[in-house]
C-alpha cells in the first residue's frame, strides 16, 4: 500500500459572527468633524461586550488548533493531510469539540438579553435594535462542517486529449502529489524533533540564579507549563497514525520518547532537579537520533 492509498484530504469549515457593525452616522460624524475624505476611516461598533463572545471563539480556536495536530499540511486552500489510521481520532476530536462549541454558542444566546441590555449602556445612543440578529440568524452564524475529498491522482484526469498530452499531465500530477507527501512526512518529522528539543530546553534548564529583594543570590527551579509535556505526549501518541510511509524509525523513535521521556508528571519534574537531569539527557540522545534520522532521508 502506498500513501495516497491510505491518506484523505479533509477541510474544516469555520463559520463565526465578529458581533462588530460599521455604523455609517458616527463614521459620517467623525469624518465630517475632522473635515476627512471619505476613504480616510471608518467607525466599527462592538454589539455586545468582548466577555460575552471570548469563550466562542475560544471554542473556535481549539478546533482550528486540535484539527492542525490531528493532519499535516497539504495546500494553501486549507486542504489537509488525513491519514485513514488518524480517521477515528480526527472524527472524535472534532464531534467533541464541535459539540462544545454549540453548547458555548447556546450559553451566549442564554445570555443574550443581558448581554444586548450590558450594550446599550455602553452603545449609549449608538445602539440600534435593528443591528442584532436573532438567536436563530446567530446558530447559523457559528456552523463547522467537515469536508473529505481523495488526494489528487494522475489516473483520475479523464479529460479527452491526446495520449501524450494526457500521459504528460497525469505525471504532472502524480510529481506535484508525491512532492506534496514527502513534504507533509518532513514536516512530522520536523514537528517531533522541534517538540523533543523544546521539552528537552525546558527541564533541563537548570536552577536559575535570582537576585532576592535583600540583594542576596538565590536558585530557583525552572518553570515550565503542563504543555510542555503534554505537546511532548500528542506527538508521541500521533506520529505513528500521521506516518505517511508507515517509516519504521520514525514509529520506533515515538515509542522511545513515550516510554523514556515521559515517565514523569510535569509536577514530579517540577519538584525534581535529579527527575530534571535524567529526563533532559534522554531527550538529548532522541533530538541527536531524529536529526540523524532525517538526515538521512531528507
Amino acid at each position: 500500500m502506498t500513501p495516497i492509498d491510505s491518506t484523505m484530504l479533509v477541510r474544516l469549515k469555520l463559520r463565526q459572527c465578529s458581533f462588530e457593525k460599521m455604523d455609517r452616522k458616527v463614521t459620517k460624524d467623525v469624518l465630517d468633524r475632522e473635515a476627512a475624505g471619505k476613504d480616510a476611516g471608518k467607525f466599527t461598533k462592538r454589539l455586545i461586550p468582548t466577555e460575552a463572545i471570548r469563550p466562542v471563539n475560544t471554542a473556535i480556536g481549539h478546533l482550528r488548533t486540535a484539527n492542525k495536530s490531528q493532519t499535516l499540511p497539504f495546500d494553501d486552500s486549507h486542504w489537509r493531510l488525513l491519514t485513514t489510521a488518524n480517521w477515528d481520532n480526527h472524527n472524535r476530536v472534532m464531534n467533541d469539540l464541535g459539540m462544545k462549541l454549540v453548547a458555548e454558542v447556546e450559553n451566549l444566546l442564554n445570555h443574550y438579553p443581558r448581554w444586548k441590555a450590558s450594550a446599550q449602556q455602553m452603545l449609549n445612543g449608538m445602539y440600534k435594535e435593528e443591528d442584532y440578529p436573532t438567536p436563530d440568524e446567530i446558530r447559523e452564524m457559528f456552523k463547522m462542517e467537515v469536508k473529505y475529498r481523495e488526494v489528487p491522482r494522475g489516473s483520475n484526469f479523464l479529460v479527452d486529449m491526446n495520449d501524450d498530452r494526457t500521459k504528460a499531465v497525469r505525471e504532472s500530477i502524480e510529481q506535484e502529489t508525491a512532492d506534496k507527501l514527502a513534504s507533509a512526512q518532513k514536516e512530522l518529522w520536523g514537528k517531533m524533533l522541534e517538540t523533543v528539543r523544546h521539552f528537552t530546553q525546558m527541564v533541563g534548564a537548570g536552577d536559575q540564579e535570582h537576585k532576592n529583594k535583600d540583594g542576596k543570590i538565590e536558585y530557583r527551579t525552572p518553570v515550565f507549563k503542563n504543555s510542555v509535556v503534554e505537546n511532548l505526549a500528542e506527538i508521541a501518541d500521533l506520529a505513528p497514525r500521521l506516518n505517511l510511509t508507515g517509516d519504521r524509525q520514525l514509529n520506533e523513535l515515538a515509542t522511545a520518547i513515550s516510554a523514556e521521556l515521559l515517565e514523569y508528571t510535569p509536577e514530579q519534574l517540577r519538584q525534581s532537579s535529579a527527575a530534571r537531569n535524567q529526563v533532559a539527557e534522554k531527550g538529548k540522545a532522541k533530538v541527536d537520533a531524529i536529526t540523524k534520522a532525517m538526515e538521512g532521508v531528507f
